[in-house]
């Protein structure tokens, strides 16, 4: 894994970790808005997976999560 910022906030789930598709660009990690398994074709752009902690709320732009690359 990798640590990069987030581009922009992301909600947290209490009750697990959120692996989410996103790109990795230059340390930070960007949406493609495949939020929803149907979205296969958004998914397909990603290049990793971020790793988002379980908590209560969500995490703003800029912070430091753990990826993996793809």
């Amino acid at each position: 894994t990798v640590a990069a910022a987030l581009a922009e906030p992301i909600p947290q789930l209490p009750e697990r970790v959120r692996c989410i598709p996103m790109r990795l660009v230059d340390g930070r990690l960007e949406q493609v808005g495949a939020s929803l398994s149907h979205q296969l074709a958004r998914s397909a752009q990603a290049n990793a997976l971020a790793l988002i902690p379980t908590g209560e709320g969500g995490l703003p732009a800029g912070a430091r999560v753990d990826a993996l690359p793809l």
